[in-house]
């Protein structure tokens, strides 16, 4: 429950015993929050928003750590959907790839893909000024795979697994679809019914896959992952892995390690791998990661629990000293940061009102700037929530968002000086 009370995060982390009670509760608690907390604005910002699209379809990108924006600037790509997206994604219904030309304004259909969620779309996203890539569902195959398009040839070239992130045109880094569907829906894809089995954990975990060639091998598995300083909460419990995030340098790649007991409820840790041979470090351990991001090849930023203490820190990855960031003791509730040079943006969960703030952050100064606020209604919900996932692009005058502040799901902008 992001912006709420102490005592309402002190109950929230005691219902974590009971994810099933405790989805429910809140539910209906933020219902009843709203009701006496609304305000009389769909939305407040320092600075004018743009519609990236402005057709009445629904638009989106998905997830924080990626730009639409590519390098040069001269193009955007986005997702668009005439479905309902309050609703949960259905195979029966795709979404579009979209590829706009910023010169001209010229919007493009490039392809469909079934395969995708609210929360991280098809994992598109950009290797060169030219080729983008995204997750697709193959009916013939009935298997995930991966899709580089490219826009000045108009070409496709497929990959042989679905990726998860990617370093330039080179590398990527791939999970199992199938087995973070079964655990967690809001980042899985559903044209594959999951089937598990949670016995063997050496033959699944990350995969390292080259773009050049498309071969691939399983880097690191989960019975490694098990194996790294076992806890007794892993005795008979589900794992996976997820939020694979490459450094800017491409030498190493962080991700999570999660698994879930018998009764639901999730515990997390931290890890970073080196690219190649798949060596790993335990960053955190405290049981509770959330969003992270890299500040730098040496320093990650990341919101988790730190000797019993929620917060953002600053992670030296050189001898794991942690530090909280914000120095004025202005603890800020969970969010997703990006990084760009000195700045850090970040977002907020649904407040009372039900809005969801905008930041940015200046490393130089510790300043915090709230650079708007957004209002989710309920409606959008569970795996159909709007997050923000504010993203920078790569020359840092425009800020990236989605939101469902006038009752659609949208890609915005913000133009900005920093």
């Amino acid at each position: 429950m992001g912006n709420f009370g102490a005592n309402e995060k002190k109950i929230a982390v005691l219902l974590s015993n009971f994810p099933r009670l405790k989805k429910n509760i809140k539910k209906n608690y933020q219902r009843l929050t709203f009701l006496f907390n609304r305000k009389n604005y769909q939305y407040n910002t320092l600075y004018p928003i743009s519609a990236v699209d402005d057709s009445s379809s629904s638009s989106f990108f998905g997830y924080y750590d990626k730009s639409p924006e590519n390098v040069k600037g001269d193009k955007i790509i986005y997702y668009r959907t005439t479905y309902d997206t309050k609703q949960v994604p259905t195979i029966e219904y795709p979404i579009q790839i979209i590829l706009k030309c910023l010169k001209t304004d010229t919007l493009y259909v490039i392809d469909n893909t079934y395969a995708y969620n609210w929360q991280q779309g098809s994992k598109m996203m950009w290797l060169n000024n030219e080729e983008f890539i995204y997750n697709f569902y193959s009916k013939e195959l009935n298997e995930y795979k991966s899709k580089i398009y490219h826009t000045k040839f108009n070409t496709f070239r497929v990959l042989d697994l679905p990726i998860y992130d990617c370093f330039e045109d080179k590398t990527a880094y791939c999970i199992n679809y199938s087995r973070l569907m079964d655990l967690r829906p809001d980042y899985g894809y559903r044209n594959i019914k999951p089937v598990i089995n949670y016995e063997n954990y050496e033959n699944d975990g990350i995969f390292k896959l080259s773009i050049i060639d498309n071969s691939y091998s399983l880097l690191i598995s989960l019975k490694q992952l098990i194996a790294l300083k076992p806890v007794l909460s892993m005795q008979d419990a589900k794992h996976k892995v997820n939020h694979i995030m490459i450094s800017p340098d491409g030498g190493s790649f962080m991700f999570m390690h999660r698994w879930f007991t018998k009764s639901g409820k999730r515990y997390d840790r931290l890890l970073v791998s080196d690219s190649d041979h798949g060596k790993i470090k335990i960053v955190s351990d405290g049981g509770m990661v959330s969003h992270c991001c890299w500040k730098d090849n040496d320093t990650i930023v990341g919101y988790l629990k730190h000797n019993n203490i929620d917060a953002f820190y600053k992670i030296d990855l050189d001898d794991l000293s942690f530090s909280e960031l914000f120095n004025n003791s202005n603890r800020f509730s969970d969010g997703h940061p990006t990084f760009n040079s000195n700045h850090m943006v970040f977002d907020s969960y649904p407040d009372r009102s039900r809005m969801k703030k905008l930041y940015i952050y200046n490393s130089n100064n510790d300043e915090v700037t709230l650079f708007g606020e957004f209002l989710e209604p309920l409606a959008f919900h569970n795996e159909s929530r709007c997050d923000l996932h504010p993203r920078f692009n790569y020359k840092k005058n425009k800020i990236y968002f989605d939101s469902v502040h006038n009752g659609q799901r949208k890609l915005y902008y913000l133009e900005t000086t920093l």
